[in-house]
């Protein structure tokens, strides 16, 4: 499931106001097997960003040709900086005995 929150994202030494798509996955492989005993692996959740769209007001048309062109080419750059300085609320603990 997708959602979405407004950060700040540094555009050629400049703070950029931009709405970012993301979603919260997991890695863990859940209910398992192994030689007869059965185990959960609940795994460790993360965020993976999907979409960097800049929010524009006055900005000049050169201006958002430049910043758009920006996240294009480094959009993997400023994901992992958005994802390491990520301040994402505790996760809710999940009952896996059900």
């Amino acid at each position: 499931m997708s959602e979405s929150t407004i950060l700040y994202v540094d555009i050629d030494d400049e703070e950029v106001e931009c709405n970012i798509q993301y979603r919260v996955d997991n890695n863990g492989i859940g209910p398992y097997e192994y030689w007869g005993q059965t185990c959960y692996d609940k795994g460790e959740d993360y965020i993976e960003i999907e979409d960097i769209h800049p929010i524009f007001t006055n900005e000049s048309e050169e201006d958002k040709i430049r910043i758009n062109s920006y996240i294009k080419d480094n959009f993997k750059e400023i994901s992992s900086n958005l994802i390491d300085n990520w301040e994402y609320p505790e996760l809710p603990e999940r009952d896996f005995d059900e």
